[in-house]
């Protein structure tokens, strides 16, 4: 049955709205929130790079919770969002308690991070599992909706009226909100999602492997995983580390470079996320004509060219309200990176290792931006923001070229990372024939299963090949 009567598309929309309405506190606000203590930039960078850094080993230990308990996800997110509601408080602290001022902050965001972090993966991971690839688009519309009008229309205002004390009670409360809607409105599909993980359990039991065996084979498919193109997958791997640690800068370091640098107000900062929304959501309904136009390194190649341009403008302009002009390309940048990173673990990784090099391409994002925040905010503070995202700009240009350099040099790989023309409709949504696609990419895996097989009995080495 239908929790209220609403369809589940319904139900995690909703979970989704309050969830990034949290998120918006824990976002671009940070590093002037973090700032309004009297600490320098440096060390604001450190407590972010702190954050992220427990963030991601909070989310494997959460899983293996999960995994080896009888807690059930629903469960587990509940409860991580009451933990993180009730320790965001101990950022007052030090508003009262003026001696040790950093420890007390850095306390704060490790405590907030470690509960906090894994909420959006797991979500996410319910909500891939219990919807279609087109339900699941909406919420990823509801998702950017919420960001775009949320800061500028609700936290930018408040900010600029109250103070960024206020970010404390407000997510405490907007957390408590989500842990009341996840009890709520996930119910059958949660139970769905649950037999998936039952279904995974029974499968490893069923495996005879120990776990020395999945070290070994964890690492040497890794290896794999690095080299499946050669130098052309180790550079793109490089790459979403840069891109990685690149748009971190932004996200997380720019609104302190924009409020103590260009003079711009936090409702101008909020105003800022609406822009890069508004042009970001109908690239969510265009993906499937993206992903047949140009080729995987060339998404990558294109975000990080308008990440240089927009970032470039950052440090060349006199007033706040001009930087809204190159906003728009934000946009571009999340997309073709988000899509690059997806879709070649998905055709490029060896056979069996794609899950496995989205985890690693994942990892290298956020490794990304623990060594960018930690490095970034010393700079910015030494050195000033224009330096150091003239630097970033440089990195990226250096980063972007490597790989088309590359690229060209493989021309074997071109048919393999060639533009997607043969799932449009596993991206674009009619169910009818995202099934008949999938059937067509089930035998297909099959067949090439078979003939690795027959090769390994006649005493041959298998390719892995490629997805």
């Amino acid at each position: 049955m239908a929790i209220f009567g609403w369809s589940a598309q319904t139900r995690f929309s909703i979970i989704a709205v309050v969830q990034h309405a949290a998120w918006t506190f824990q976002a671009r606000f940070v590093a002037p929130f973090l700032r309004s203590y009297g600490i320098n930039k440096e060390e604001v960078g450190a407590l972010l790079a702190a954050g992220f850094a427990i963030g991601m080993v909070a989310h494997p230990i959460l899983a293996a919770v999960c995994d080896f308990t009888s807690i059930r996800p629903r469960t587990a997110l509940f409860w991580c969002c009451l933990a993180a509601a009730a320790v965001m408080p101990i950022h007052l602290v030090p508003l009262i308690i003026e001696d040790n001022v950093m420890a007390w902050l850095l306390l704060a965001r490790l405590s907030v991070y470690f509960f906090w972090m894994p909420v959006g993966t797991l979500l996410d991971t319910i909500f891939i599992y219990c919807l279609t690839t087109d339900e699941y688009g909406v919420i990823r519309l509801w998702s950017a909706a919420t960001l775009g009008v949320w800061q500028p229309l609700l936290l930018g205002p408040m900010l600029d009226q109250f103070g960024y004390w206020i970010m404390v009670p407000g997510f405490s409360f907007v957390a408590v909100v989500l842990s009341i809607c996840l009890l709520m409105l996930i119910d059958e599909t949660e139970q769905q999602y649950h037999a998936i993980e039952k279904e995974k359990d029974e499968d490893k039991q069923n495996d005879t492997k120990t776990w020395l065996d999945g070290i070994i084979a964890y690492q040497d498919g890794i290896g794999r995983i690095l080299w499946a193109e050669g130098w052309l997958s180790a550079v793109f791997y490089w790459t979403l580390f840069i891109m990685g640690g690149s748009t971190a800068l932004v996200g997380f370091l720019v609104f302190l470079f924009w409020v103590e640098d260009l003079g711009a107000t936090n409702s101008l900062c909020g105003l800022s996320v609406a822009v890069t929304v508004i042009f970001e959501i109908p690239l969510f309904y265009f993906t499937g004509s993206i992903l047949r136009t140009f080729s995987l390194p060339y998404l990558l190649i294109l975000a990080g060219l308008s990440y240089a341009v927009r970032v470039f403008v950052y440090t060349i302009v006199d007033s706040p309200w001009q930087v809204l002009l190159v906003e728009p390309l934000h946009g571009v940048t999340e997309a073709f990176f988000r899509l690059a990173l997806i879709y070649y673990a998905k055709r490029c990784a060896p056979e069996g290792l794609q899950t496995t090099a989205q985890g690693l391409g994942h990892f290298l994002r956020d490794l990304g931006r623990v060594i960018a925040t930690l490095v970034g905010g010393s700079v910015m503070e030494h050195f000033g923001a224009v330096t150091l995202y003239r630097a970033a700009v440089a990195l990226m240009l250096f980063s972007i070229a490597l790989l088309w350099i590359v690229y060209q040099l493989h021309p074997q790989y071109h048919d393999v990372l060639a533009p997607i023309t043969d799932e449009p409709q596993a991206v674009d949504g009619d169910a009818a024939q995202v099934k008949a696609y999938q059937g067509r990419k089930e035998a297909g895996t099959s067949e090439a299963q078979r003939i690795e097989s027959g090769t390994r009995e006649r005493g041959g080495k298998g390719t892995g090949g490629d997805d």
